[in-house]
């Protein structure tokens, strides 16, 4: 579109670094928000809300992470979350 209105019939060396520039800003800036709506899923499915309330207890995480992990640490004595449970800001 913006050659179209230069009228321009071929793309000169600033154009170009121009424009790859606001492409890959634009790419950068789209992988950034998938990134956070995958972190948000996953406080969601597991007993936060969308909006970034509430918190996943211990027990339920504990619990998650040792059937999909199969790990048979115990984790109730090196975990140091707190008993609340992990809060929406903590996820990441």
């Amino acid at each position: 579109m913006y050659l179209n209105e230069r009228g321009a019939t071929r793309i000169d060396v600033p154009c170009l670094l121009q424009v790859l520039t606001q492409l890959k800003e634009i790419e950068l800036m789209s992988e950034q928000e998938n990134e956070s709506d995958d972190y948000l899923d996953a406080f969601v499915a597991l007993g936060g809300e969308p909006t970034k309330e509430g918190a996943i207890s211990k027990g339920t995480l504990i619990d998650i992470i040792k059937v999909e992990f199969e790990l048979t640490i115990d984790m109730e004595v090196s975990s140091n979350v707190n008993e609340a449970g992990i809060l929406a800001q903590d996820w990441r």
